[in-house]
């Protein structure tokens, strides 16, 4: 992941970054104005003019990338929504991007799956079911591929990659136990929503 970072959850910190994306599309306008044979420049009240209209309006954007993000690509699960920490600093223009590729491949028939088959539903009960029966060692192996391209796309949450981290280093004679045995309630409800997310994301069940 670029600069190291691991997802993170929103923090009213990254408004300092979404309203420096406003101030700096604010200035392009008006240097693109200035500089317009067409344009015309009005002194220093237009550069306020700019600013104040700007700066709130970009942090205005990035709470409704946020709202669109949590609601329809996390299932109003909003504490799922994660990224990177430098990404939350320009969520609002690289959100936008990624949302509006992802419009116009689907609007061109491009699939992620190259299997071209339709993805099935995936049903949390029967994923809980398979998880409380499932050994530590089934579940690395079924699993381990699956969570390690999660890590790489920062789709699993810092308290997700600890439990992944404490059942890695776990002595091979606790392999045959069963998570149940091994993790606690909080644990297996995180455990329940990462491989859900997975799936999702891999477009196909375990």
């Amino acid at each position: 992941m670029a600069f190291g970072s691991n997802s993170v959850r929103f923090q009213t910190k990254f408004l300092i970054g979404w309203a420096i994306l406003g101030f700096i599309l604010g200035m392009g306008l008006l240097i693109d104005e200035m500089i317009s044979p067409s344009g015309s420049f009005n002194g220093i009240g237009e550069v306020l003019g700019y600013v104040i209209a700007i700066i709130p309006g970009m942090v205005i954007v990035g709470g409704f990338c946020l709202l669109i993000d949590g609601l329809f690509l996390h299932q109003g699960a909003f504490s799922q929504v994660t990224h990177p920490e430098w990404f939350w600093y320009v969520y609002p223009f690289l959100f936008i991007w990624s949302l509006t590729l992802s419009f116009l491949l689907g609007f061109l028939g491009i699939k992620s799956s190259s299997s071209g088959i339709p993805s099935p539903s995936i049903y949390p009960e029967d994923v809980k079911k398979e998880v409380d029966n499932m050994t530590l060692d089934d579940f690395f192996r079924k699993f381990d591929e699956a969570i390690k391209q999660g890590e790489k796309q920062g789709k699993i949450n810092p308290e997700q990659q600890k439990i992944i981290r404490k059942l890695r280093k776990l002595d091979r004679s606790k392999y045959n136990q069963r998570l149940q045995e091994i993790c606690n309630d909080n644990e297996l409800d995180e455990i329940y929503e990462l491989l859900i997310q997975l799936l999702k994301l891999l477009g196909r069940r375990g």
